[in-house]
């Protein structure tokens, strides 16, 4: 397969989204495949159902020069002492950002402190 993107020169700077969708489609059935039958005096109503798969690939196309920033607000200590969790507010100008966020325990308990996990 061969994406090609083109006439981007009228295009203003900035950032362009989209999604390239790719579907399975069902193709029909082989020859000689059985017909499906009811049987003799079944007068119900049936239904057959076919899934269609199919994902979704989003596409950020960025024209000219971008500027972001990502900067990182309330940080604070939830939960309870067992289980503690980390709330973090994410602020971000400018284009959007891509970023791996990764994280590790450092808290060692301490005689006065509430027992961590280590």
């Amino acid at each position: 397969m061969k994406l090609q993107l083109y006439n981007t020169g009228d295009l203003e700077n900035g950032e362009y989204r989209s999604h390239l969708y790719l579907r399975a489609e069902p193709g029909p059935a082989p020859l000689g495949d059985p017909v499906e039958t009811r049987a003799p005096g079944d007068s119900g109503i049936s239904v057959r159902l076919t899934p269609v798969f199919g994902i979704s690939i989003p596409v950020i196309i960025r024209i000219g020069e971008q500027q972001s920033e990502v900067s990182l607000d309330s940080l604070r200590l939830a939960g309870a002492p067992a289980k503690p969790q980390l709330h973090v507010l994410f602020r971000r100008s400018g284009i959007s950002p891509y970023m791996a966020i990764s994280g590790w325990s450092i808290c060692r308990p301490r005689a006065s402190a509430h027992r961590w996990p280590t």
